[in-house]
């Protein structure tokens, strides 16, 4: 945006220093940026910045900041090799990149690979994306992060309730555990409001027990700090697990029944699905009609996320569904069948 000399204004605009994206107001004097707040009509960050983004002028004005192309005239490489970067204009950047694409195109669109990394202003991903569908090549690499996130907190969280994040629902949550992680404590998506949040709902009593081998900044703030050793985070977490659902039977029926694969019928011979000799789909046990159907039945008791006919049938499932715990069948889920 531009300004004119002299001027002294507010611009609403958002951070970049990572995907969080906050809400911010940066004040222009003389069109210098000389500060950087909260926007606390934004509905990210709501008013709060983290160091990070208050730093930004800091960045935009580095000494040693990149504000030009750069051409590489040695083709040698390695150790130690002078690239000898010569500035170029944009103009002869841009075209150079443009025929560079034209005859990757020409060639195999699928040859343009891209690399991006996770710490990216949000804007960014949905344009790189965007350009590679309309190139027409699949191939992206996420560095760093990616590894971590990409094949753990994501995927776990996708099967479990369908969301891309991990973010407890801390204004209703009494109970909380973190397991070596800091959400709410200054790390991950939304990061300043989720600071927020956790303040809050540690304010209204909310429990927060850390699991982490050394008293980092979640731990600090925690209600009870385990200093577990280290690797055993997924054995205590296999045991919480088992110890809820095999000694005192708490678990949420009614979700496992209509919103995960709980429900379906296992063999007793090695544990994998009873499917239909038909269609070969998996079956489940209607607790209504009393046999197996395929999963996907418009008559079972078990729906989809998007069907609503559970809800006319939830009151009777609630009521055949001690009934449907009894029986030969091997069963999982709420209306599991002991053999």
């Amino acid at each position: 945006m531009a300004t004119t000399t002299g001027a002294d204004v507010w611009i609403p605009t958002c951070c970049g220093q990572c995907y969080c994206m906050c809400g911010i107001k940066v004040r222009v004097q003389n069109g210098i940026v000389t500060e950087i707040e909260g926007n606390p009509d934004a509905p990210t960050g709501r008013g709060s910045i983290c160091p990070k983004g208050l730093a930004g002028p800091a960045l935009l004005y580095d000494p040693y900041r990149v504000n030009y192309p750069l051409k590489r005239t040695n083709p040698e490489k390695g150790l130690g090799v002078d690239p000898k970067w010569k500035r170029i204009s944009w103009d002869e950047a841009l075209d150079t990149i443009v025929t560079k694409l034209k005859e990757c195109k020409a060639r195999d669109p699928r040859g343009l690979y891209f690399q991006a990394t996770t710490t990216q202003a949000s804007e960014i991903r949905f344009g790189v994306i965007g350009f590679m569908k309309g190139f027409g090549t699949p191939n992206y690499w996420v560095s760093g992060g990616g590894l971590h996130c990409g094949n753990g907190a994501h995927f776990m969280n996708g099967i479990m309730h369908m969301a891309w994040s991990i973010i407890p629902d801390f204004a209703h949550a009494n109970y909380t555990m973190n397991f070596g992680c800091s959400k709410g404590h200054g790390a991950g998506h939304s990061a300043v409001q989720n600071a927020t949040q956790a303040a809050d709902a540690r304010a209204r009593g909310n429990k927060n027990v850390v699991f982490d081998p050394f008293q980092s900044a979640q731990a600090s703030k925690a209600w009870e700090w385990v200093p577990i050793r280290v690797g055993t985070d997924g054995a205590l977490a296999l045991g919480i697990v088992n110890a809820l659902l095999n000694e005192h039977g708490i678990y949420d029926a009614e979700y496992l029944m209509y919103k995960t694969n709980a429900p379906y019928l296992v063999r007793p011979s090695d544990g994998r699905y009873k499917r239909d000799d038909a269609t070969k789909k998996p079956l489940v046990w209607d607790a209504v009609d009393n046999c197996p159907k395929v999963f996907d039945d418009p008559s079972v008791t078990r729906v989809q996320y998007e069907d609503t006919a559970h809800e006319s049938r939830s009151a009777r499932w609630r009521r055949t569904s001690s009934a449907a715990r009894r029986g030969t069948s091997t069963r999982v889920g709420p209306s599991s069948r002991s053999t």
